[in-house]
């Protein structure tokens, strides 16, 4: 389980990961899960992760993929690996909602479909 953390304190200064926190930032061989209540360090834990495997040279930009639910969690999210990595190119790194992800793949797949009306009920 990752600890507590204090929004006043993340704002002001970069929070040093716990010995759990480091594990699952820099975990790279297979999948990991990372349960944790909220306000606890996920996101800085994943987007900390996205970044150690780009820099590491794990990954490229263009090989991960993140998924959130909501538009200002995945803009946040990709805020914080552009800073991580000041420097780097991150261009092909998709952070997005489950919603927005899944409707491109749709897309790309060919899928033709539309919204229903009232009237098409």
């Amino acid at each position: 389980m990752l600890r507590q953390v204090n929004p006043s304190v993340v704002s002001a200064t970069k929070v040093q990961p716990d010995e759990r926190q480091r594990e699952a930032i820099e975990h790279v061989l297979g999948p990991m899960l990372v349960l944790a209540g909220a306000g606890t360090g996920k996101t800085t834990v994943l987007t900390r992760r996205i970044a150690y495997l780009i820099r590491e040279g794990h990954a490229r930009p263009d090989e991960i993929l993140a998924l959130t639910y909501t538009d200002n969690a995945a803009d946040e999210m990709k805020r914080r690996v552009q800073a991580e990595l000041e420097g780097h190119d991150i261009s092909g790194m998709k952070v997005l909602t489950f919603h927005a992800w899944c409707n491109d793949l749709l897309h790309r797949r060919g899928a033709k479909f539309g919204v229903l009306d009232d009237k098409d009920l």
